[in-house]
């Protein structure tokens, strides 16, 4: 006679974690192959109610969790955050896949924000930099005949052509198909009374108070390290300056302007010998929307927002993460 095979026992948890392989094999034919409740009952041999009844114990008992999500919710969520946190009127964050595309993808988001936010007849001011510049290329061509554009500050004669004031109104207007009004005038000039007598002349003057009257100004954040302040102020400052900007610990500028973490404005020998539109000034437009990524920026933006320089951020997430991060 043949050996009968030892009878088989099922344990206490036997059923139970069959119980849990027929859950699994329902959860996974139905959300991961996309089979239908029907086509599952007929393959496991249950009906179709049955199945249903499974599905929901899977829910219930954590074998399917769930999860709505999309990169583009945690950017607004985080937007939202930002808008509390440091008081501002909009936010704007680019989620950045590659690092090499950040300026890119910051620019774009700029550019976008711009058009989506704005009327066809908008009066934008506009400053000067590698991100103003690189939001300008990012905007779309449109047909916005009644915009106007502003230069809000002077031009530096030796910076980058593309970056400067005059080029960077210029073209903005051609791609919103608008007028453009340059400001007939250098950045910082010889001495306060040039500054006062060339603000007052009457070419000058109506330009800045074009700037003034403004719906948003698109700027910048620059930065300041060891008493430099970047290519625009080339040959625009002295020793006496650098030493007044790291004494006062200054972090960043706007339009010429140089301001400490806190937002304070820090008085130097450029401030009366800069044309264009003051911090103040700056301050009362309705909106200022400031493009600027990277953490070499966030001290800079930590003392534009607090000092109410800029009223909407546009920037990446990482950025947006170290600002909320900071205390």
């Amino acid at each position: 006679m043949s050996k009968q095979p030892p009878r088989l026992h099922r344990s206490r948890t036997s059923d139970a974690r069959e119980h849990i392989r027929l859950l699994l094999r329902v959860a996974r034919m139905y959300y991961q192959d996309g089979a239908t409740q029907s086509q599952i009952a007929a393959s496991i041999g249950y009906s179709r109610p049955t199945v249903s009844r499974l599905l929901a114990e899977a829910r219930n008992k954590d074998v399917v969790r769930i999860r709505i999500d999309h990169p583009l919710e945690r950017a607004m969520n985080m937007e939202e955050e930002l808008i509390e946190r440091f008081g501002l009127h909009d936010a704007r964050i680019a989620e950045v896949a590659d690092p090499m595309s950040l300026p890119a993808e910051v620019s774009r988001c700029a550019a976008d924000y711009i058009v989506e936010t704005c009327y066809e007849d908008v009066a934008i001011a506009v400053s000067n930099g590698y991100a103003v510049k690189e939001t300008i290329e990012a905007m779309p061509q449109t047909d916005w005949i009644q915009s106007r554009v502003i230069q809000m500050l002077g031009s530096v004669s030796n910076s980058e052509f593309l970056i400067d004031s005059s080029e960077t109104c210029r073209r903005l207007a051609r791609q919103l198909g608008g007028r453009h009004y340059p400001l007939p005038a250098p950045l910082v000039v010889a001495s306060a009374e040039v500054a006062t007598s060339l603000s007052e002349s009457p070419q000058v003057s109506s330009i800045l108070d074009l700037a003034q009257r403004s719906d948003l100004a698109l700027v910048g954040i620059g930065t300041v390290s060891k008493g430099r302040s970047g290519h625009i102020f080339e040959g625009l400052t002295d020793s006496y300056v650098s030493a007044t900007l790291i004494r006062e610990k200054a972090v960043g500028h706007i339009c010429g302007h140089h301001f400490d973490i806190e937002g304070r404005h820090i008085q130097t020998s450029l401030c009366d010998r800069t044309i264009g539109i003051s911090l103040q000034q700056i301050k009362r437009l309705p909106r200022v929307i400031g493009v600027a990524w990277g953490e070499q920026k966030l001290k800079a933006i930590r003392g534009a927002i607090c000092g109410g320089f800029i009223s909407t951020l546009v920037t990446d997430r990482n950025t947006a993460l170290s600002l909320l991060n900071q205390k």
